[in-house]
């Protein structure tokens, strides 16, 4: 249970989020715990599955990190999977986070994310919850939750979805609400490809880069040097553009993915990278928590 102190704040206050104003459907009130749910000049939503691949948290640190630079804030649903590695990622880059909850805000699930939620609060971000402290996260609430995620947020860029899930409620919120959304390129070999297929072909924009989703925001929210933006894109573009000699670390992530165990000569066989560039991508993989080096010099995705 979080003992942080909890305010609300009220429909027709002046206090009440702008962006939640003109919704027909927007929270009577709204509690927060942590910084004021206003005072978040650039939130955009970041939101995907519960069951992320290696790939997944990939792409959600790399446009996280984007994101924060940009000056964003990042919104999400506090939940496992995407949502998690987003909030995670924007603390990581010295960001603000929003997390958006399905019941009361001393109702925190998984209970496992307790700590995150008290992370989120002491480095300067909220919690927010249309629910008073007590009421549980039950099935039904967390479609609600979803309206508040799209409804606060300027976008919503989804990293990794089924074709049935609670991601597609969310990205129909945001398209409802005016609101852009955003799909992230993956392999075509993902679980989660058909997912992100369906979004597109309901108007989804498909991104590799920043710059795709700072296009498509008010120009009052994109300013940033172009020297920024042309850095950002050169190293977006490195893991997302769908090239093997471009993602030569997102096609190994795709290699492991694929195997139970692998050594390092399958993978350059497969990859048709160097040695040693193999061994270099690999060693940065494992320090990022991608993957992990079992007995005999073999390699898995981490929590496999």
């Amino acid at each position: 249970m979080l003992v942080a102190n909890e305010w609300y704040v009220a429909s027709g206050s002046r206090e009440y989020p702008a962006l939640l104003v003109p919704l027909n459907d927007h929270p009577r009130r709204l509690f927060w715990q942590g910084a004021h749910p206003s005072s978040f000049p650039k939130p955009i939503a970041v939101i995907g599955t519960r069951n992320m691949t290696a790939y997944g948290a990939y792409a959600t640190d790399y446009f996280v990190r984007g994101l924060i630079a940009c000056g964003f804030c990042i919104v999400s649903g506090l939940a496992l999977g995407v949502d998690g590695r987003a909030h995670e990622a924007a603390l990581k880059y010295g960001g603000k986070t929003i997390g958006v909850l399905a019941g009361g805000l001393n109702q925190i699930q998984p209970a496992t994310h307790i700590p995150l939620a008290q992370k989120i609060i002491s480095f300067g971000g909220t919690l927010v919850s249309e629910f008073p402290r007590g009421t549980p996260p039950l099935k039904h609430r967390f479609r609600r939750r979803n309206r508040i995620i799209a409804g606060l947020s300027l976008g919503v860029l989804v990293i990794e979805a089924g074709e049935r899930s609670g991601t597609h409620i969310t990205a129909g919120f945001a398209a409802e609400y005016g609101r852009s959304v955003f799909a992230v390129s993956g392999p075509i070999t993902s679980p989660y490809a058909d997912g992100i297929k369906a979004l597109v072909n309901t108007g989804a924009k498909l991104v590799t880069t920043v710059q795709d989703i700072l296009e498509d925001l008010p120009v009052e929210y994109t300013t940033i040097s172009a020297e920024k933006t042309a850095d950002q894109n050169r190293e977006q573009q490195r893991l997302f553009t769908g090239t093997q000699q471009a993602n030569p670390k997102a096609r190994i992530v795709e290699i492991i993915q694929q195997s139970t165990l692998i050594d390092i000569d399958a993978i350059v066989e497969q990859s048709t990278l160097s040695l040693s560039e193999v061994q270099r991508f690999v060693g940065e993989l494992e320090l990022e928590g991608i993957i992990d080096r079992v007995s005999g010099g073999q390699y898995m995705m981490r929590g496999r």
